[in-house]
Order: structure tokens, then C-alpha cells, then sequence
């Protein structure tokens, strides 16, 4: 297969963090020699799992022919994580043709190591008490004294639970908005929250949440007769709208182009607008064919038909010596095609083709 993408990664190995987390960023550039819509995605291996890590920003891009871009990726291994190596691949593909234009970067391996425990003097544990008798003494006077509270972390929990772990907190909370953040969050969980958590407020507070609204992909309707697709959209959420139709030499009535494009991230019950195929007739062959045969071919493909002529010698009078568009060519039906018939070069143009018109409209009323 022929190199589509360039992927380099900044690093080949990372280490992640004591909290379990690690970063590291992608090069890539487009290889194809034309301008590219593509999708990042991570291939994880061995015991890694996908849900580990992040890609930052938009998964899906637009890249000019040998444009470059920068993919970051976010590495958060869960807690009880067993120490050892982890590696994954970045997986670049072009969103139209993704199982036949792709590129996987070299593995990268994200390193947990077992945190090893200092041996602590014997003046520390007799400081360490100390200092611990009088954080609690300090705590309890803030706490008797006090009114203010420090805002919890509730990003990531559902609507539900993080209004009751503000409610445990003598905060109160209220549901601002919601928004599609495109990391395939599950609808109807806290995004953002303010105050943003460890703010110290007062009790009673509202903190104003937005959570991820319920969104859905789109699903690739592309090549399937207009009602299909439009049945697709519905099992998955999504309206339809046909916004208009043309000519590629495809199934009449399929879909050719939709919008929003497939695997984009959108608002379940939005709309997605469908262009179809329009009726096309593929233009016949007529030159040096006779007028009459010539006009019979063009309409029978229900084509209009326009005429012009040109002097030419005697073989060739009342042959058609040119044609647009040409043979072969793919129009919509209805659309016109001009015969440039030859003429005797004794007549003029316009009296010549009032013959050949009158003649094609005698031949019409006469029937088969």
C-alpha cells in the first residue's frame, strides 16, 4: 500500500506520572499528494486498554497535500494499575476511504514504575506529630470559626451524583447548559463546572454545572437509495433533510454527498442534509449520423434538443458534424444537447436549420 501519512512520535517511551498519568505528541504530515479530511484514533496493545488515553482537540482534521499537524495525546491509567510497560499506536485515516488510506505510527510505551518508600528518619515522625498537632488544632479553629467551604470535583460524575456531592458539601448546584465536548463523554455527565473545584466559597454556594448533551455519530448513508438512508438516520436519532440532487454517474436516487459527514460527532435529533443522485441519461453517439436519425437518438434519451449548422461539402450536408456535450457524457435528463448540422454552403444558417426543425417536428407527429 502506498504511504498516506507520516506519523512520528515525540517520544518512543514515556513515564507516567505517580497519579498514573503521562503525555506525548504525534507529527503528522500528509504523505497522499492531495488534500485530505483525516481521523486520529489509538490502536492500544497487550494488556493496554483504549479507555486509557485521550486525543486532545479534534479527532477529525483537514489536511492539505504534505501539510503537517500536531496530535496530543493524554495518557490517565486507572487506579490499581499494575506496574509494568503499556503501549498503544496512533492510527491516522482519510474519514472517505479509512479502510483503504491509513497510517499506524511506531508503538509507544507509556512505563508505571512501583513507587518505592523512603526510609524516614526517627526526628521526622517526632516533627511529623508535632506539626500534625497543630494542622488539627488550626483545622478545628478554621472549622469553628469559618463559614467557607472548598468546591468539590464533580467533572466526570453524573448530573445526579455531582448535585449530591455538592449537597454534602452545603453547596447547591444548577444545571446551566450542555454542550458536545467530542471525547465520547456519556450524555447527562458534569463537563464544567463553576467555581472550578478547590475554589473556597461560602457554604450555600451554587455551583453552576454544564453537562454533555446527548449526542450521537453519524452513520454513513453514502450510496443508499435516499429512503434507506433516510431509515438509517431515524435508528440512530437523526432527522433528514434532501437538500438537492446532481449528477455523478451514480444510482439514480442514491445519496452522494451528506451533511454532517459520517463519524462526525453530533446533537441526537439534529439534521443531517442529503444530496441525491439526479435522473441522468448518458449522451448518444450521433455524429455523421442523418439529422433526422440523430434527433430521434437525443430525444429518446429525453434530452432537449438544440441545433445549429455549419457549411460544409456535398457528402456531409444533412449530417451531424459535431455534438455537445459529447458522447458518453453523463447529463441530467431535460438538460440540452446542440447538433451542429452540416448545411449546403448555396444556404444560410437560419434557413437551413428552419428546415431540418420543420422536419424533426413532421417526423414527431407521424407514428411509429
Amino acid at each position: 500500500m502506498a504511504r498516506i501519512f507520516d506519523i512520528t512520535p515525540a517520544s518512543p517511551a514515556v513515564q507516567a506520572d505517580s497519579a498514573g498519568r503521562a503525555e506525548n505528541s504525534f507529527t503528522v504530515s500528509n504523505a497522499s499528494g492531495r488534500a485530505l479530511r483525516v481521523r486520529a484514533t489509538i490502536v492500544a496493545q497487550g494488556p493496554a486498554q483504549e479507555k486509557w488515553f485521550a486525543i486532545e482537540g479534534e479527532r477529525e482534521r483537514d489536511l492539505a497535500a504534505g501539510e503537517t499537524d500536531q496530535f496530543n495525546v493524554r495518557v490517565t491509567l486507572p487506579p490499581g494499575t499494575e506496574p509494568g510497560s503499556y503501549s498503544f499506536r496512533l492510527l491516522v485515516a482519510s474519514v472517505e476511504r479509512p479502510d483503504d488510506e491509513w497510517s499506524e505510527s511506531a508503538p509507544v510505551t507509556v512505563e508505571l514504575k512501583l513507587r518505592e518508600k523512603p526510609r524516614i528518619p526517627w526526628w521526622v515522625y517526632v516533627v511529623g506529630g508535632g506539626v500534625a498537632a497543630l494542622v488539627i488544632g488550626l483545622v478545628l479553629w478554621l472549622v469553628l470559626r469559618d463559614t467557607d467551604v472548598a468546591v468539590p470535583r464533580v467533572r466526570g460524575l453524573p448530573i445526579e451524583e455531582a448535585e449530591a456531592v455538592l449537597a454534602d458539601a452545603d453547596l447547591s448546584s444548577e444545571l446551566v447548559g450542555d454542550t458536545i465536548t467530542g471525547t465520547g463523554g456519556q450524555a447527562g455527565t458534569v463537563v464544567l463546572q463553576a467555581p472550578d473545584s478547590g475554589e473556597v466559597v461560602e457554604r450555600g454556594t451554587a455551583v453552576k454545572l454544564t453537562v454533555e448533551a446527548d449526542w450521537v455519530e453519524v452513520p454513513k448513508v453514502r450510496g443508499l437509495p435516499v429512503d434507506s438512508a433516510a431509515s438509517v438516520l431515524t435508528a440512530v436519532g437523526l432527522t433528514s433533510e434532501q437538500a438537492g440532487d446532481t449528477v455523478t454517474g451514480s444510482t439514480i436516487g442514491s445519496v452522494v454527498l451528506q451533511a454532517p459527514d459520517s463519524g462526525e460527532i453530533v446533537r441526537r435529533g439534529g439534521v443531517v442534509k442529503l444530496t441525491v443522485e439526479a435522473q441522468w441519461a448518458e449522451v448518444p453517439a450521433v455524429i455523421r449520423l442523418q439529422y433526422l436519425a440523430a434527433a430521434g437518438r437525443v430525444q429518446a434519451r429525453n434530452f432537449t434538443l438544440a441545433l445549429q449548422s455549419r457549411a460544409v461539402a456535398a457528402p456531409q450536408v444533412g449530417q451531424v458534424v459535431a455534438q455537445t456535450p459529447a458522447a458518453g457524457t453523463k447529463r441530467r435528463t431535460g438538460s440540452t444537447v446542440t447538433l451542429v448540422v452540416g448545411r449546403p454552403t448555396t444556404l444560410s444558417d437560419r434557413l437551413y436549420r428552419g428546415i431540418i426543425e420543420d422536419s424533426i417536428r413532421i417526423r414527431a407527429r407521424i407514428p411509429n
